[in-house]
């Protein structure tokens, strides 16, 4: 884990991008997270991989608050980090980033060959109208901008879930599905 971030990366509790603050989840976010979770479990299915079971309407407060603590501890640990995406006029909860190392836990498991990190980002409709394409772009360059990341995996968005998973069994995948450049972006199809 420690070479993750290097030394000299400097992560900030707060980053103003665009239209977007991303701001550190923490437990005063507690309140507006849950419900803002529950109220978008559509939108958030899948973020985490098909064979993920986060979040579903079984979800308590009490159950994400653990979440939120273990994601803010890991963040000042710099273990992974995860911010809140914050409309930057009204500071409205627009959803979450995740940034986390690659965890590899066989020797067949490719991924951390091909990447330095995973991010993956969930959002909700604002005022009906999806945000995640734009929300994805600003990502983009928050992280070529303020992280030192050369290669980023962006499961189910870069990348496609199926490949995802087969990299960690070391299937050897198609080159055009593998994405080094932390700024390239690759829109929903």
């Amino acid at each position: 884990m420690a070479n993750f971030i290097s030394e000299q990366q400097i992560v900030n509790e707060e980053y103003f991008i665009d239209n977007y603050i991303f701001s550190k989840l923490n437990e005063k976010y507690a309140d507006i997270d849950y419900k803002t979770v529950m109220g978008s479990l559509n939108e958030i299915q899948n973020v985490f991989g098909g064979n993920d079971n986060w979040a579903s309407a079984s979800l308590t407060y009490a159950d994400n608050l653990i979440s939120i603590k273990r994601h803010e501890k890991e963040f000042d640990e710099k273990k992974s980090f995860t911010f809140c995406i914050l409309s930057k006029n009204s500071r409205e909860y627009l959803g979450c980033i995740y940034i986390k190392p690659i965890k590899v836990k066989t020797d067949l498991d490719l991924r951390k060959l091909y990447y330095d990190a995973q991010i993956l980002f969930w959002t909700v409709a604002k005022n009906n109208i999806s945000i995640d394409d734009e929300v994805y772009k600003n990502i983009l360059h928050f992280i070529k901008n303020e992280w030192s990341f050369k290669r980023v995996a962006y499961p189910g968005r870069n990348i496609s879930w199926e490949n995802w998973e087969n990299m960690k069994i070391g299937i050897y995948i198609n080159d055009r599905d593998l994405c080094p450049h932390v700024g390239e972006y690759h829109g929903k199809e």
